[in-house]
């Protein structure tokens, strides 16, 4: 004869309440890291715009982890610095941003990604 036991009631709705937090980043142990918000850029009308004028690239990601861990800094400042070295002379404008998201392993490990491409103008 066998011996089936049974779960009990409480089994279920716990199973389910720490799934839902564990998956909805409720259990999110260590978290640095800076999302794009806003940014303000002049467009080709703002700047004395030329054909000439050289495009530049520039990328800023962040990570994920096991969703308990995210590092990194995908935020416009970061996208924004390094793009030009003399700053005084130059001015950055039309840009166009793109965030791209690339997930391995059930997203168990993803890298949040904003790249831009800017022109570079003369002041």
């Amino acid at each position: 004869m066998k011996i089936v036991r049974r779960v009990g009631l409480w089994a279920v709705p716990a199973i389910l309440i720490l799934g839902t937090a564990l998956l909805s980043g409720c259990g999110e142990f260590y978290t640095n890291t800076i999302d794009p918000y806003s940014y303000r850029a002049e467009t080709p009308a703002d700047v004395q715009a030329a054909p000439s004028d050289p495009t530049v690239h520039n990328r800023a990601c962040e990570y994920y982890l096991f969703y308990l861990f995210n590092w990194g800094d995908a935020g416009y400042a970061k996208v924004m610095s390094g793009l030009v070295k003399d700053k005084d002379h130059y001015m950055i404008y039309d840009p166009k941003f793109d965030q791209t998201y690339r997930s391995w392993l059930l997203g168990l490990y993803i890298r949040q990604c904003l790249t831009m491409t800017a022109r570079v103008g003369h002041i």
